[in-house]
């Protein structure tokens, strides 16, 4: 009975582990606004580029459930952007003192 036990758990903590260490990152690819004017690229690596109309800007992102941080290699400051992801469609909200955009964005590649 022990030694099954211990089976038990072992398996029940390699699957713990393989689960945790599963990506399941959804941002993974190029989103779009309908009118092409905005675009952000997130790569598996974390880093991103964000596309402005003609602005290009190569940087590193971090998120958690409701926010994604941007950081760009230039010197500007970094965003925050509140998100929700349902699917394929991205909406993006980003809070600057009494200024708020937001933005939907469609996914274009993974």
């Amino acid at each position: 009975m022990n030694k099954r036990i211990v089976k038990f758990f072992s398996i029940l903590l390699i699957t713990l582990f393989l689960v945790g260490c599963k990506s399941n990152n959804n941002l993974i690819g190029t989103w779009e606004t309908s009118g092409g004017g905005h675009k952000y690229t997130f790569n598996e690596d974390g880093t991103c580029v964000q596309d402005i109309e003609t602005l290009i800007y190569n940087c590193t992102y971090i998120y958690d459930d409701k926010i994604i941080t941007i950081n760009p290699d230039r010197d500007i400051t970094s965003s925050k952007l509140y998100y929700t992801l349902n699917g394929d469609t991205l909406e993006i909200e980003e809070k600057y003192g009494s200024w708020d955009l937001k933005e939907t964005f469609y996914r274009k590649s993974n």
